[in-house]
């Protein structure tokens, strides 16, 4: 069965917020945003749902195909260097890492530590048979007080990526 792609926006919340959820239809995706707010023991926020596999083209299409084909119901992020993702599993918040590398260090959102690791080795020049050695630590022990309310909510939905502070909120980017 094929499913389909629906971008959320949160139109009550404080910070507007967006994620998207694959389902069979628009019914089912709104069942499954109550399950999830019930879930994490959460209120449930108004929020519209929009269709919107049929819109997009070119590189953010990239794995939504087989993502409509074979993916699980649920939460789903698109970011460049993979393309679409699920995350939606036993544990339905997502989590913080903080990649260290000798000469950086790395924010990613992903739903474990493996995929963080995956999403920020694909920003490493490892040409040339060139190793990286790295440490993934909770992202969250890093943070200001400030920045983590609006953290905790976009660990809530998504989407998975790499979250820059702008100084009045985190925007994830997907490179």
């Amino acid at each position: 069965m094929k499913l389909q792609l629906f971008e959320i926006l949160f139109v009550g919340a404080d910070i507007p917020h967006e994620t998207c959820i694959v389902a069979t239809d628009q019914a089912r995706a709104e069942a499954f945003l109550r399950d999830h707010f019930e879930a994490l023991g959460l209120p449930q926020e108004p929020a519209t749902l929009r269709r919107i596999d049929g819109e997009l083209d070119g590189d953010e299409r990239l794995g939504l195909d087989g993502l409509l084909m074979n993916a699980p119901i649920g939460l789903a992020s698109f970011c460049k260097p993979v393309g679409w993702m699920t995350h939606t599993g036993p544990v339905h918040r997502l989590k913080l890492y903080r990649i260290d590398t000798m000469n950086s260090e790395t924010l990613v959102i992903a739903p474990n530590p493996d995929v963080a690791l995956f999403l920020a080795s694909s920003q490493w020049d490892l040409s040339n048979g060139r190793q990286i050695e790295c440490t993934i630590h909770d992202g969250i022990l890093g943070l200001a007080d400030e920045q983590i309310p609006d953290m905790e909510r976009t660990l809530e939905f998504g989407p998975i990526g790499f979250p820059v502070w702008d100084g009045d909120g985190w925007q994830v980017d997907t490179y």
